[in-house]
């Protein structure tokens, strides 16, 4: 079996557990997490969360798929797992941010955001680089676009300006 789709899948799980972690020690979680976004935007952010937790789904398919790699598909391995820590890391923060309320803390989550939006955007540019030739790149892309944009846009910059301090 590949090890390294065990550490992904374990990658994600973790990530996933991380969010669920998040009602367990913040009231009113989903105001927490959505902050002053309208009742109209929390839809559209919503979806954009169940697409990014997919297309992440098939990069670790896609990253995964070859024991034995060039140097771009060890590249993409890379920008996935720094991207999965920073992600996981960064729910983590905001449950110590909602205990604590410490302004470092809430700095901290604003860089720990972007360096989640520079790995997704480094995994984008990777896997487009590569070459797109058959299906799955096409989809590797997709996906790379939709956590991309999740992560630059949804995270690191319009959360940042609704979340509140």
């Amino acid at each position: 079996m590949n090890k390294f789709l065990i550490v992904l899948i374990a990658q994600y799980v973790l990530l996933l557990v991380s969010y669920v972690l998040i009602p367990v020690y913040v009231k009113n979680s989903g105001r927490y997490l959505l902050g002053g976004l309208s009742k109209k935007a929390v839809p559209v952010y919503a979806v954009g969360m169940v697409l990014t937790l997919a297309s992440l789904g098939y990069l670790v398919y896609f990253c995964s798929h070859a024991e034995i790699s060039d140097d771009s598909d060890q590249r993409n391995k890379l920008f996935l797992t720094s991207y999965f820590f920073l992600a996981a890391l960064c729910s983590i923060l905001l449950i110590f941010y909602a205990m604590y309320k410490n302004n470092k803390l809430y700095y901290l989550i604003k860089v720990v955001l972007y360096l989640t939006a520079a790995f997704a955007l480094a995994l984008l540019g990777n896997i487009w680089y590569d070459g797109v030739y058959d299906i799955h790149e096409k989809l590797a892309v997709a996906s790379a676009a939709i956590v991309s944009a999740q992560s630059l846009i949804g995270d690191a910059m319009v959360w940042s300006w609704y979340f509140p301090k």
